[in-house]
This record gives structure tokens, sequence and C-alpha cells, in this order.
């Protein structure tokens, strides 16, 4: 409520003289070389360093952080997989050991046989 009555004092004593033609003038060509620079700098590339800065500064925080835990997330799941397939045994090693062993087939039907070694 008081910004409304405040803005709307401002602008009425800013609108009550009109503006001088020599300042008139000058806003006028500190406008257009503005306008000027920013097509300039329009038409140049953008080099990577400043593409990862802009990046880098329009993300916050919290999306590096996100991104960091997804990825931490993804490689310790690969990982997870890859020791798991590598610790349980191949059907061919399960069958190298069982014609080497000296035990009987029937023993390893046996229920209970891991639990009594």
């Amino acid at each position: 409520m008081k910004y409304d009555a405040l803005q709307r004092l401002l602008v009425e004593h800013l609108n009550s003289r009109p503006v001088p033609p020599h300042a008139a003038a000058r806003l006028a060509r500190v406008r257009a070389a503005a306008l000027a620079r920013h097509a300039q700098r329009q038409r140049q590339r953008v080099r990577l360093p400043e593409a990862l800065g802009r990046w880098l500064t329009a993300h916050n925080a919290a999306a590096r952080r996100s991104a960091w835990a997804m990825a931490m997330v993804t490689a310790l799941s690969v990982g997870y997989l890859g020791w798991a397939e590598w610790r349980t045994p191949s059907e061919a090693d399960v069958d190298i050991a069982l014609l080497t062993s000296d035990l009987p087939v029937e023993a390893y039907l046996h229920p209970n046989f891991t639990r009594d070694l």
C-alpha cells in the first residue's frame, strides 16, 4: 500500500516537467549506443568457458547437488550389479565343481546340504 502511494508520487514528480531537449538527445544517443553494443555481442560466437560459466550460474546449487546425487546413485547401482554378477558362479563353474568332487550327486540334492557344511 505504501509503495503504491510512493510510486504514484514519484511518477507525478517526474512527469511534472518535460525533459529538456539536450537531455533527450543525450539519452537517445546513449540508448542507440547500448543497442549497437548489444547487437554486436549477439553476433559474436560464445566461447566454451563463457558458456560453461553461464550454465553454472544459471543452475543453482540444488540442481547441481541433485545431479551429483543421481550420478552417485547410478555409479553405485552399476557397481553393485557388476559385483553381484561377478560373485554369482556361472553354470560352467558349478558343473565343473560337481563333476570333480568326491560326493555323489544325491548329496547335493539334499535340502540341508549347504547348512551342514
